[in-house]
């Protein structure tokens, strides 16, 4: 469950991003992120890979393509190859388990602006 795997990774309190893979297939990789508060990811694209993400805590206000998206517990966002994204985490800071197909490869991972919260 989310809450002992937190109990096992420092909490980020500051504007900082900590990503701690969870483990993976053959075509699947699945990630948590802590965003601390106000932390910004930049926006970017995987080429070949969807993620699909879902907010377990704190909130986030999320740009995917020309949507904002207030990004709050319980959410789930399909992010498909190709849509620039990226996120602004709230006050309280956000927890994000994302999930890759085909497998995380950093190497797919693109700076695009337009994806920019």
């Amino acid at each position: 469950d989310i809450g002992s795997m937190l109990q096992k990774v420092p909490a980020v309190k500051d504007s900082s991003l900590q990503v701690v893979p969870l483990g993976h297939g053959k075509n699947t990789s699945v990630a948590l992120a802590q965003l601390g508060a106000g932390t910004r990811i930049l926006g970017h694209i995987h080429k070949t890979h969807d993620e699909v993400a879902h907010i377990v805590m704190g909130s986030c206000k999320f740009k995917l393509g020309e949507d904002v998206i207030d990004f709050q517990p319980g959410s789930v966002i399909l992010i498909p190859a190709g849509v620039p994204h990226g996120a602004l985490a709230g006050k309280d800071g956000a927890v994000v388990v994302s999930c890759f197909s085909p497998q995380y490869d950093q190497t797919d991972k693109f700076r695009d602006r337009r994806g920019d919260p």
